[in-house]
């Protein structure tokens, strides 16, 4: 084993690693993989982006603190942290918003029409 890991520039946990993903799967299991995560824990739910969009095209004034209290007061439990709700767009960062913050509704949230967060989450 440390002769092929020496042979390919590789450790020889990597060699391992191959060897054990070429039992369970043969070739196809050698193919290159995505390392991008498969979910985000702590990615704010559509559904919530949706309302907190909605409650900042309708009162721009509002700070991270009154838009946690107005979450909450509609039912979303627990609502988002202020630096979450500051970060998901922020007055001087109008529409620059970053991608970790965009949920399922991406970019369709804050344009030109704000969908209602009952009609984001499914609700009637």
């Amino acid at each position: 084993m440390i002769g092929i890991a020496e042979r390919y520039g590789v450790s020889r946990q990597a060699v391992h690693g191959w060897l054990r993903r070429y039992r369970t799967g043969g070739l196809d299991a050698l193919a290159d993989r995505s390392h991008r995560p498969r979910r985000c824990p702590h990615q704010m739910p559509a559904a919530v982006e949706a309302h907190l969009c909605e409650l900042r095209h309708h009162h721009p004034g509002w700070g991270q603190r009154r838009l946690a209290h107005e979450l909450a007061r509609v039912g979303i439990d627990p609502p988002p942290g202020l630096t979450s709700i500051y970060r998901f767009e922020s007055p001087r960062d109008q529409g620059k918003r970053s991608s970790l913050m965009l949920g399922q509704l991406g970019e369709q949230i804050c344009m030109n029409r704000v969908p209602s967060w009952r009609e984001a989450s499914g609700s009637s």
